[in-house]
């Protein structure tokens, strides 16, 4: 799954909480934390998957792909695309 499936398995484990108390600090302290290098390449490999218009359910799966444990529906916090959307966005 590449940079994508890093991030999944490596941050949004069982645990992903442990990280931060939201998502989206989640992603911010991928950010600060990891390469400049890998930030960029999980940013490009988000934006080329957005890009490409999968519908929802081609998203979810290549979520669930990442083999991350928390996920935006069943938590509620909004669609695989707007999941997808604010990786791009954090990471920026």
């Amino acid at each position: 799954m590449g940079r994508l499936g890093y991030l999944g398995q490596n941050y949004f484990h069982q645990d992903w909480d442990l990280w931060g108390p939201t998502p989206t600090n989640v992603l911010e302290r991928f950010r600060r934390q990891e390469t400049e290098s890998l930030v960029e390449a999980t940013r490009d490999e988000v934006a080329s998957i957005l890009s490409s218009h999968p519908d929802g359910e081609a998203l979810e799966a290549l979520w669930d792909g990442t083999g991350a444990a928390w996920d935006p529906v069943l938590a509620r916090w909004g669609t695989y695309r707007e999941w997808f959307e604010e990786i791009r966005r954090v990471l920026s």
